[in-house]
């Protein structure tokens, strides 16, 4: 809203009365505002067809096309592991476990070395 330059805004924790009543006269004085609200409102108003409309060009044009199938969510078509990217879960899970089997082998070693080391003097 602010980036469309229809509001001012106004941190929730620090504004006081005063700086709720200057954004307020501002919004409500400057000409700006106006008119970038009235921009944005025929930007939205800029439609050709009524709700009803526009619910029967859709509902003729997938009878027409036989259900658009070339409107339907391929994800529609993907197996359980697919859709819900198991096999990469997997493969991080395992990734991340050879990992940690690695680091402790490495760190037990070493302190094997060690002990071994501390030992012997």
């Amino acid at each position: 809203m602010i980036g469309k330059g229809i509001a001012l805004g106004l941190n929730k924790d620090t504004t006081n009365a005063e700086e709720i009543y200057t954004a307020l006269k501002t919004v409500l004085t400057n000409s700006s505002y106006t008119k970038n609200v009235q921009r944005l409102s025929n930007l939205v108003r800029d439609v050709d067809k009524s709700g009803l409309e526009r619910a029967t060009f859709l509902i003729e044009y997938l009878m027409r096309h036989n259900g658009a199938p070339h409107l339907k969510l391929s994800s529609r078509n993907l197996n359980f592991f697919q859709y819900y990217s198991l096999d990469i879960i997997f493969v991080i899970t395992l990734l991340f476990y050879v990992f940690g089997k690695l680091c402790r082998k490495l760190l037990f070693c070493k302190r094997k070395k060690i002990s071994k080391h501390i030992k012997k003097d």
